[in-house]
């Protein structure tokens, strides 16, 4: 797998992700001793919930979960442990926020930004743009520079400084991720979630029921869609090599096959002997293939057409997905929600010429109000307009007006735009000044890899960060 490619921003939904904070109201925590150890009771506390441990409160302070009290009412530590300090931290939403970085973030537009909710970032923060403007709260652990050089690039030198129009804070603790450990800060922390479990931790094995193993998104999604290594190349761009699986914690094995909704026959005449194949393939999902310009690698995209897999929920024929959908939504495996969420794995295999991929096509209305994650360890394409209406009306296009859209999250190691006037027979030979790009609206919160521009930042950190923690104008 490359690297995680470079990304400005990462917006993080919330339906899957959630970090451990304090509580704004501090439940009441009690310590008994008991015969060889202490029991730590408490109550009042939120209903999302963690029982979280130190061994110090030297800043800063790196606060472990208590795996074995997560959502509960009580817990027995030994006296035999090290020292340790104890508190309730409240779980809460990362969509509080409009950015959320989990390491050094650089920020530089060159056209007019707005951000309009809160920033958070784990590490530093470096802007150095006046097209940018903070309208709301900006908090880093680190520290926030506007006037020094950037110690991940090599020939930035600064720009006027952005518009900061609520309050800065530097300095700040880090947001604790949820199984982050000691170190929440971490570069591959989302990377991880994003990855196949390891087989003993992932469905249909028990052991992926475990909270500590529901980080990984394969484990809690709806719909789990794979192909062979072959590809588009192996096969047809239906291809029989794609297989999907419907995913329930409610039904043992937890993993059941989807059977395909599509059949097609197909018949050869070899002297007088009629020969006859048949062949399944599903209607949303397809194989296909296009070149990618920027990467100079020619994509093998596992392909999801929206609209399709709209009309396939409502499917009530063999192989339809209305059965899931009930699964979903009523009896004992009721989920309490339609089916909203799909992990994808391309087993194409990753060469110096050759991309892996997912895409997403004809996306302007998604299924239903529950929204729609589309989760990928490998990158994502989206062509077109998506999510920009939930009513099937005349679209809202270049607007931040979200009212009329669902909830919507992409997520994947990096995630391209591709306009809706884009084109699968551009090769490296079509120039880039004959592409005319249309205006393309995406309404998602997104999480993508970021990887800094200078790959010898770690060194340069060290040499060109500010001394002041307060470094901000």
């Amino acid at each position: 797998m490359r690297p995680l490619r470079k990304a400005f921003l990462v917006f993080i939904i919330a339906a899957l992700l959630q970090f451990a904070a304090t509580a704004q109201t501090p439940p009441t925590l009690q310590i008994t001793a008991t015969n060889g150890g202490v029991t730590l009771s408490w109550s009042n506390a939120p209903q999302l919930s963690v029982l979280q441990t130190a061994t110090n409160l030297s800043h800063p302070i790196l606060w472990s979960n208590v795996s074995d009290a997560e959502f509960t009412t009580n817990f027995t530590a030994s006296t035999a442990s090290p020292r340790q300090f104890f508190r309730i931290a409240q779980v809460l939403p990362l969509f509080q926020f409009a950015i959320f970085y989990n390491v050094n973030m650089e920020i530089d537009p060159g056209n007019v930004m707005l951000i309009r909710e809160p920033v958070f970032c784990n590490a530093g923060i470096w802007a150095g743009s006046s097209s940018l403007t903070f309208l709301s709260s900006v908090e880093a652990a680190g520290i926030i520079s506007t006037n020094t050089i950037d110690p991940f690039s090599y020939n930035y030198t600064g720009n006027p400084p952005p518009t900061f129009e609520g309050q800065i804070i530097t300095n700040a603790g880090p947001l604790d991720l949820l199984n982050g450990g000691a170190n929440p800060t971490s570069t591959n922390f989302f990377r991880a979630m994003l990855d196949l479990p390891p087989v003993s931790l992932g469905l249909p094995n028990p052991a992926a029921l475990q909270a500590s193993n529901q980080v990984y998104i394969y484990n809690t999604v709806d719909l789990i869609i794979s192909n062979s290594a072959t590809g588009i190349n192996g096969s047809s761009t239906y291809g029989s090599n794609i297989i999907i699986y419907y995913e329930n914690q409610y039904n043992a094995p937890y993993i059941s096959p989807v059977t395909n909704d599509l059949v097609a026959i197909t018949t050869k005449i070899i002297g007088r002997t009629t020969n006859y194949s048949t062949n399944f393939f599903y209607s949303f999902v397809t194989n296909v293939t296009f070149y990618d310009y920027r990467e100079s690698d020619t994509v093998q995209a596992v392909q999801i057409d929206v609209a399709k897999f709209n009309k396939w929920l409502t499917n009530t024929a063999s192989g339809g997905g209305q059965f899931w959908n009930l699964e979903n939504t009523s009896g004992a495996t009721a989920k309490g929600h339609n089916l909203d969420s799909i992990y994808v794995y391309n087993n194409v295999p990753l060469t110096t010429n050759q991309l892996p991929a997912v895409r997403i096509v004809n996306g302007a209305q998604l299924p239903s109000a529950d929204g729609l994650t589309i989760a990928t360890p490998q990158p994502l394409y989206v062509l077109g307009n998506y999510n920009l209406q939930t009513n099937g009306g005349s679209p809202v296009l270049n607007s931040a007006n979200t009212a009329s859209t669902y909830p919507a999250a992409l997520m994947a190691d990096a995630i391209t735009v591709l306009s809706g006037e884009w084109n699968d027979s551009y090769t490296a030979a079509t120039s880039l000044f004959s592409r005319q790009a249309a205006a393309t609206t995406v309404n998602a919160a997104t999480l993508e890899g970021i990887v800094p521009s200078d790959p010898n930042g770690a060194y340069l950190r060290q040499r060109r960060q500010p001394k002041s923690l307060t470094d901000c104008r």
